[in-house]
């Protein structure tokens, strides 16, 4: 029988690596709503909706709408399996808009 996984991951240690990801320049590899993601990380800190969050630039993997690649926010208690990959970030996208939806801003491109 496999172990029971928690509801929630480790929020500070999932921080730590997508702070890390975005300061060696690589994407971040990761587990959100059973779906594997492979994503550039931008922005990381407290939500305006109190919620520890990344913003991110999804380029592989799952996600429920089904597009890929695309601008997605994900709450870092809900991550799991994180690792840094050996795919270069190309952060910051064009598009990207600095401080948009945190009221805190721990790391950013």
């Amino acid at each position: 029988m496999q172990p029971r996984r928690p509801r929630h991951s480790d929020p500070a240690r999932v921080r730590d690596l997508a702070v890390a990801a975005l300061r060696a320049g690589v994407c971040l590899r990761f587990t959100y709503s059973g779906r594997a993601r492979l994503a550039e990380v931008h922005a990381v800190g407290l939500s305006t909706a109190g919620r520890e969050d990344m913003s991110t630039w999804q380029i592989a993997g799952d996600s429920e709408s089904g597009r890929i690649p695309g601008w997605r926010t994900f709450c870092l208690d809900e991550c799991f399996d994180v690792e840094l990959s050996d795919v270069p970030s190309l952060a910051p996208r064009p598009d990207f808009k600095p401080g948009d939806g945190f009221a805190r801003i721990d790391a950013q491109v």
